[in-house]
């Protein structure tokens, strides 16, 4: 039981995240475009500084929002709160770094390309060398080449890879008690500097990958 709770978790979060990924790129697109609306006397980089800000104090504050439901098997629960609480960071993450993508035109058109993008930010190593053995040679500031320089098979392995990084335990027995609200831990081997996942190394993985924020 405990194994098919734990894959149910780790889906739940696969899941949110290619909804996440799909649901805020035209949402990114449109902030970028009214942020140079409003000002549009301001550099690249200060619009990425804008929304690195932005979601810093969103993340930091706790300040999301998440439906808190799932179906279970007696019927719709709320979720776990530790679970909701990751979904709703992975939504404020996808945001932000597509975002940061927009400032510099190098949001990819593809879905995998995308997640690619997103999963080295969050927990890959945004230097891209762990992935060189799959996405070959990636030099410095890799994102334009996420976008069309990686053939997509190397791209679905390398988010594969990425992916099998998180990983579920729920509550201080291993499982939850059927119609109880159990908390679950959301763990990440992250390479790198290994501090996890915070909103910090967000922002500075995107940077590394993106490079210094120029127009388009």
């Amino acid at each position: 039981m405990a194994g098919n709770l734990r894959g149910d978790a780790r889906a739940t979060i696969a899941a949110g995240l290619d909804s996440a990924l799909d649901k805020q790129r035209p949402v990114a697109v449109a902030n970028v475009a009214r942020l140079r609306q409003l000002h549009p006397d301001k550099m690249a980089e200060e619009l990425v500084a804008y929304f690195e800000n932005w979601y810093l104090g969103t993340v930091s504050s706790g300040d999301i929002a998440v439906d808190r439901t799932v179906s279970g098997p007696d019927g719709v629960v709320e979720m776990p709160a530790a679970l909701g609480d990751f979904l709703a960071y992975v939504d404020a993450s996808v945001l932000f770094i597509l975002e940061a993508a927009e400032v510099q035109g190098l949001v990819p058109e593809d879905h995998d390309r995308r997640k690619l993008l997103v999963l080295s930010a969050l927990v890959g190593d945004a230097d891209g060398k762990a992935l060189e053995p799959l996405i070959g040679e990636v030099g410095p500031l890799w994102g334009p080449k996420i976008v069309d320089g990686i053939p997509l098979e190397a791209v679905v392995a390398a988010n594969e890879t990425l992916g099998s990084r998180i990983d579920t335990t729920w509550g201080d027995t291993g499982a939850p008690v059927p119609g109880r609200h159990a908390a679950v831990k959301v763990t990440v081997d992250a390479d790198g500097d290994g501090d996890g996942l915070f909103g910090w190394r967000a922002v500075t993985s995107a940077r590394k990958i993106l490079g210094p924020a120029r127009a388009q």
